[in-house]
């Protein structure tokens, strides 16, 4: 029940018990895939001139801000006593059912480059019980026809976009249920929702349709929502990531290569596997850079500002520096305090790639470095000092 929400899961001051954080499943999956018990026992201990390492990487990020929406115990504690509403990031959102059986979901917020749209009509669908998008139109990006809602950035847009929404559509499921059950006398507890069509569990052919309760209320039926972004209570729920990598190095010169790697994440539900495993490929590709190459500085003021070189001088790894074998891994550790366990997906790999390079190097040969960038220079120093 949303109202008991906040008091199962918070304490009186805010903070919060994580109730899904697979650190140990991670890590635990990763290592199955890539082979850890098959790494170097003696770090640099393998003999020739290209050695072989693996090593592992995890970092934590905050996996979308989860929030509150609105009818939770969080979301009116969120109000100081006199402003008479929630403070804070507040989305909003609206879907509605037309005369034409239609689901129109709209979003102020504009699109990321991640078309997540997609994913939060998907949820709406599933939540509607309908077996594909097909009926889920969107209208998103305009204040104009959509309700006011708040910036996309750190993954907030399945969950706290999503809250706006979904919270909408739970209001509108049961909206409908309830005209059903009126329109065709029987227990809305008895009714099940399949693909726009509501009927009787114990009899089908008593059934109505969205649309015609639509068309009866006039030509639509609204639900609307909102979601508010807070840096306390459950805006502690956080993902955790876990990178494995081999690399194989060539000891005469200094040079390496990433030839396999895996990657653990702990992102709850994922909504949009493609999206997902995307990002993480993204992930990989910008941490080599970071690792290697980093962002240069002004030559007069270092460390001041970053040194406007262009795009052409700021090296980006490409299809020949990263591995073909890539292993993408999703550990669906529900969140009990949202909508079908989903957490988001956002950034956790960020810390893991650096220090599963670093390592995976300290393995294959016995040298440590500790900073960026790691350089075939510094490779061969700490050769030529381990010899």
């Amino acid at each position: 029940h949303a109202g008991d929400l906040g008091r199962r899961y918070e304490v009186e001051n805010g903070a919060l018990t994580y109730d899904s954080f697979a650190s140990v499943e991670v890590l635990e999956e990763g290592a199955k895939v890539i082979g850890w018990d098959k790494r170097n026992p003696v770090p640099g201990g393998s003999q020739g001139r290209f050695k072989k390492g693996i090593g592992v990487g995890m970092s934590q990020h905050h996996c979308g801000i989860m929030g509150y929406h609105d009818g939770e115990v969080g979301y009116q504690r969120s109000a100081p006593p006199d402003a008479g509403g929630p403070t804070g990031s507040t989305f909003g959102g609206e879907v509605e059912i037309n005369a034409d059986g239609y689901v129109v979901m709209k979003i102020a917020l504009p699109d990321s480059g991640t078309n997540h749209a997609t994913a939060l009509a998907q949820v709406i669908a599933e939540m509607l019980g309908y077996t594909s998008r097909d009926r889920i139109r969107v209208v998103w990006g305009d204040s104009d026809l959509a309700p006011s809602t708040n910036t996309w950035y750190g993954g907030r847009t399945i969950t706290l976009q999503g809250a706006a929404v979904f919270s909408a559509t739970d209001k509108l499921r049961k909206d409908l249920l309830r005209r059903a059950a009126a329109d065709l006398k029987v227990d809305s507890a008895k009714l099940v929702v399949k693909d726009g069509v509501i009927s009787s569990t114990e009899d089908p052919k008593i059934r109505t349709t969205f649309a015609a309760l639509a068309k009866a209320n006039g030509g639509s039926i609204r639900g609307t929502g909102a979601g508010l972004a807070r840096g306390q209570g459950r805006a502690l729920a956080k993902g955790v990531a876990a990178c494995f990598v081999e690399v194989e190095v060539d000891t005469w010169t200094g040079n390496w290569r990433v030839t396999r790697s895996v990657y653990c994440h702990d992102a709850g539900l994922v909504v949009n596997p493609l999206v997902a495993e995307a990002d993480m490929h993204g992930s990989l590709v910008e941490c080599v850079q970071m690792t290697t190459d980093p962002i240069p500085w002004d030559r007069e003021f270092p460390g001041t500002r970053h040194y406007s070189v262009g795009y052409l001088s700021y090296r980006l790894p490409t299809i020949m520096d990263v591995p073909q074998d890539q292993t993408n891994i999703f550990i669906n550790s529900l969140e009990p305090r949202w909508f079908y366990g989903i957490k988001s997906f956002t950034e956790a790999g960020i810390g893991a790639v650096p220090g599963a390079i670093s390592n995976a190097l300290y393995n294959a040969i016995g040298v440590r470095i500790r900073e960026h960038a790691i350089t075939r220079e510094k490779i061969i120093a700490g050769l030529r000092a381990r010899a």
